[in-house]
């Protein structure tokens, strides 16, 4: 959660196209892109969207699109802006079109995800990942573990980066020289109170039998009392 917006003008200010990564972010996330002034936003199938990976989704302003047009060598066919203007254009038409074989079932299964995650609203959506990352930060401090960032303004509410235990080593998930884990929470998960507190429990699991007692019980009660 960084000040997307202040980035965003810094990079006009100085005649750069400022270019965002959401792939853990976007429909969990608040994101303004025309009103912040971005100029690409990324992102994916999977994650806070709730597809099967697969999909590559990205989102260009004007900027953007001049900056294309201003190249003299074009990008790789499936990086072209130049490339995919016509065939949205070509949906926009009702005239579906394509310059490749597309991945018809994650197309389909798009706006259906979409759906879902418009039914309650955006703010309904944005507020149910903070509490859920509220939640989770709640659990893993009763586990007396610590997020990697040094300040929680700018901690993720769709991912907990946290660094292992004293003792705890990275080889737990085979990663020898790593000194951190992250535990994604986000999406359509988010409803399944069941599969949270597994995933409180399994974190507790495994790093218990590594050497660092952590009681999963007392977590998910903090757990518990945060997300309601």
């Amino acid at each position: 959660r960084v000040d997307a917006e202040s980035l965003a003008r810094l990079a006009q200010a100085h005649g750069a196209l400022s270019v965002f990564d959401g792939v853990c972010a976007t429909a969990a996330e608040r994101f303004e892109m025309e009103r912040w002034g971005a100029d690409v936003y990324l992102t994916a199938s999977q994650k806070a969207i709730g597809l099967p990976a697969g999909l590559a989704l990205m989102v260009a302003s004007p900027r953007a699109l001049a900056a294309r047009e201003a190249l003299e060598i074009a990008p790789p066919m499936s990086m072209d802006f130049a490339e995919w203007i016509p065939i949205m254009r070509a949906y926009e038409a009702r005239r579906p079109s394509y310059f490749s074989t597309p991945a018809t079932t994650l197309v389909r299964a798009l706006p259906v995800g979409l759906d879902e995650i418009l039914a309650d609203g955006m703010e309904a959506r944005f507020a149910l990942h903070a509490r859920a990352g509220r939640a989770f930060r709640a659990a893993w401090s009763a586990m007396g573990l610590t997020l990697v960032p040094a300040s929680e303004d700018v901690t993720a509410n769709t991912l907990s980066a946290l660094w292992y235990p004293d003792g705890v080593d990275a080889s737990l998930v085979g990663a020898i020289k790593a000194k951190y884990f992250r535990v994604g929470h986000m999406g359509a998960v988010l409803g399944q109170r069941d599969a949270l507190h597994q995933t409180v429990r399994a974190v507790a699991e495994a790093l218990t039998e590594k050497g660092h007692a952590a009681d999963a019980d007392p977590a998910i009660g903090a757990f518990d009392d945060v997300f309601g």
